[in-house]
């Protein structure tokens, strides 16, 4: 959020962050989360972040294809695309759950029976109750 001279306030939403490099160059190289976090001490840290939470199996039902960077295919899952896909996600997945829960991030687990129009409104709500 950025407050200009005039008052006005600006929401500043991006998908993914520092957080998802950081969990990826842990995976990758075995690097020591904190240090490579220490990387980024000097950029600009967001006020609010809020973690969708996905099954990725759930993820991998909902779009025809990957990338090979999606499947983890540079970092050494080499199973089936499905197999590789959701266990690199997952892996991915669990250090961004241990970030949400040392950090107190709010976390929305999506589920087949939420509409994107439900997470929508769930994050819209979380985000003017924590800025106000």
């Amino acid at each position: 959020v950025s407050l200009l001279p005039s008052g006005i306030r600006w929401v500043h939403v991006m998908d993914g962050s520092y957080f998802r490099v950081v969990a990826k160059a842990h995976l990758r190289g075995g690097l020591d989360i904190n240090w490579l976090q220490s990387l980024f001490a000097a950029s600009l840290q967001p006020d609010l972040v809020l973690l969708l939470d996905v099954d990725p199996a759930l993820a991998w039902k909902r779009r025809p294809s990957f990338k090979a960077t999606e499947l983890g295919r540079w970092d050494g899952f080499g199973a089936s695309p499905e197999q590789a896909f959701c266990t690199y996600q997952n892996a991915i997945r669990e250090v961004l759950l241990r970030f949400a829960a040392e950090r107190d991030w709010p976390v929305i687990s999506q589920t087949v029976d939420c509409s994107p129009e439900q997470i929508a409104k769930q994050v819209e709500q979380m985000v003017i109750s924590r800025l106000g």
